[in-house]
């Protein structure tokens, strides 16, 4: 499996994490992940889990000594199948030449964002990675909205939609961690987000609609699990002093441990634009955390079609109705019943779909059938 950059703050790596060992468990297949990037968080945590992880101790995508050190990744591991998670240039240029009688599959984890100006630089890769194509024999897309929007229904290739597996397993019992840290008592509701701080999950709005929330619920708080550019952040920032509620709204940065901080949250809140498909809102449902999102595009697409088909599975309102999501989550943290219809529903719905066992053995299954073919 290829990847670039080494950081579990990427939602690709923790798709990674989930997936590579479960496929490795299986008897008569072996799993290794080649990261770009120097060593860091996903290399230690594969290899915690017994998965083969190598570096190419690169710097970008297009470093020259990616050549050698990849080179002595493919001869010493020799793999029958490689899988693209995101491709560095230099890599594509020799698996598309040296190593062009391999295997391909890739999975399409989102939609690209729209480039305003393309630059020289941008132009002359566009111009390479037509040159060095490479034929891939299967393509998964982790949303079925994903898929809309890159295929329009003209699938040339073997495509398949293989969810963001995720673990749903027993209760795990609250510790209150995050209680802990922003130094409120247990009974104090937190509301809250996970993400990259950047244009496409929409903060503003997220801090807008939290806000508002805080000011007609005196005892809640506010959480932003994430990092990103300093001017969202300040941004951000400003919006929560004019709106008078900074001793109550928290953020906190990247931090590995966000996932187990999730689990103490009462509402996790998504304003995003367009998501491949929104994995902490599948660890908010796995961990039965009850979910506010507005409709988007991407994974979006899927996760508002099964709150429709077989939900309510969580506050699911229309892109941009500041006023909808407001009202649900003030309901939601003020009717425990309510919570806990949506909690239970979103669990089953969420086993049926992203549990990690079931998507795992689909993706293996398409290993198989590429690797006989």
């Amino acid at each position: 499996m290829l990847t670039t950059n080494s950081s579990l703050m990427d939602g690709i790596n923790r798709h990674i994490l989930t997936i590579a060992p479960t496929i490795n468990s299986f008897q008569d297949c072996e799993v290794a992940v080649c990261t770009v990037y120097p060593r860091a968080e996903l290399n230690e945590a594969l290899e915690r889990e017994g998965v083969r992880s190598f570096s190419l101790n690169a710097v970008s995508g297009h470093d020259w000594r990616i050549f050698g050190a990849f080179y002595k990744v493919m001869r010493e591991f020799n793999p029958d199948i490689i899988h693209s998670h995101v491709m560095a240039l230099n890599e594509k240029i020799m698996l598309s030449t040296i190593f062009r009688s391999k295997k391909y599959i890739q999975t399409i984890h989102g939609i690209s964002d729209k480039i305003e100006r393309e630059t020289l630089r941008m132009k002359l890769d566009r111009w390479l990675d037509k040159t060095f194509k490479i034929r891939y024999d299967s393509i998964c897309v982790v949303s079925n909205g994903v898929r809309q929007t890159i295929f329009r229904g003209n699938e040339k290739e073997s495509v398949y939609t293989v969810y963001n597996p995720i673990l749903f397993g027993e209760d795990v019992p609250k510790e209150y961690k995050l209680h802990k840290i922003i130094n409120v008592p247990e009974d104090v509701p937190v509301i809250g987000t996970c993400c990259r701080l950047a244009a496409v999950k929409n903060p503003p709005l997220f801090t807008k609609v939290m806000c508002r929330v805080l000011q007609m619920n005196e005892r809640t708080h506010a959480v932003v699990l994430g990092d990103g550019d300093a001017s969202i952040k300040q941004t951000l920032k400003t919006i929560v002093e004019k709106a008078n509620v900074s001793e109550r709204f928290h953020f906190l940065g990247y931090r590995q441990d966000a996932p187990d901080l999730i689990r103490d949250l009462s509402c996790f809140v998504m304003t995003s634009i367009s998501e491949g498909l929104p994995t902490s809102l599948l660890e908010a449902m796995s961990n039965k955390i009850p979910f506010a999102m507005m409709k988007g595009n991407g994974g979006l697409i899927d996760i508002a079609e099964l709150n429709e088909k077989e939900g309510p599975i969580g506050i699911v309102v229309d892109k941009d109705d500041i006023e909808a999501q407001i009202n649900g989550i003030c309901e939601l943290i003020n009717t425990p019943s309510y919570a806990k219809s949506l909690i239970e529903n979103a669990f089953e719905v969420g086993i049926k779909y992203f549990d990690t066992k079931n998507v795992c053995y689909k993706l293996y299954c398409i290993y198989k059938d590429i690797y006989h073919t």
